[in-house]
């Protein structure tokens, strides 16, 4: 018998930065889907980048010419009144007799659909680029936590039985449960 203690040495405070290190070693394997995330993340910031910057087109090519044209008495295909009220002036001269008005109406509708489908476009674009990067990341996540947590049952596994002996069940679930929560959370 031996007349070593078997019990595991008590704990060494170690720096932040050596943790750290140590903690972004289980990101290693991970690398691609961590950079595919992070371009995904970009790709969303832009569509909603892109999405403010068609405010500017819709209000100069749409909501202005279709206040012109209803100053001028056309017929507008929407109601303008519930978009903007009041009225401002058009840059560009208007045009007086009908088939020019509603030739001119004719190109603020298609410029109106234009702008719409790709607003639409833009919203379920960033839509899916936010689920994939939700995705991606939780995966990564959740590939991480199990390996952490199979790293520490493998070592918990080849502590010798007098370690599992004196300590609680409940006790060192709790402190495994605990510490690879918390790791997991630093990453």
């Amino acid at each position: 018998m031996s007349t070593e203690s078997d019990a595991a040495a008590p704990r060494v405070p170690t720096t932040p930065r050596p943790a750290l290190w140590r903690l972004l070693g289980y990101a290693r394997p991970y690398v691609w889907p961590i950079a595919a995330a992070i371009l995904i993340a970009g790709g969303s910031s832009a569509g909603q980048y892109w999405l403010a910057y068609q405010i500017k087109p819709f209000i100069e090519d749409v909501l202005t010419p279709a206040q012109a044209l209803r100053q001028a008495g056309a017929a507008l295909p929407f109601a303008l009144d519930e978009l903007v009220p009041g009225g401002s002036r058009a840059d560009a001269p208007l045009p007086q007799d009908g088939d020019a008005l509603r030739a001119r109406l004719s190109q603020v509708g298609s410029r109106l659909g234009q702008l719409t489908g790709l607003i639409l476009a833009l919203l379920l674009g960033t839509a899916l680029f936010d689920f994939a990067h939700d995705y991606v990341v939780a995966w990564v996540l959740g590939r991480i936590d199990l390996d952490m947590k199979i790293e520490v049952c493998g070592k918990l596994l080849a502590l010798p039985l007098r370690f599992h002996r004196d300590r609680g069940r409940g006790d060192l679930l709790a402190r495994i449960m605990g510490d690879v929560g918390t790791a997991q959370g630093a990453l």
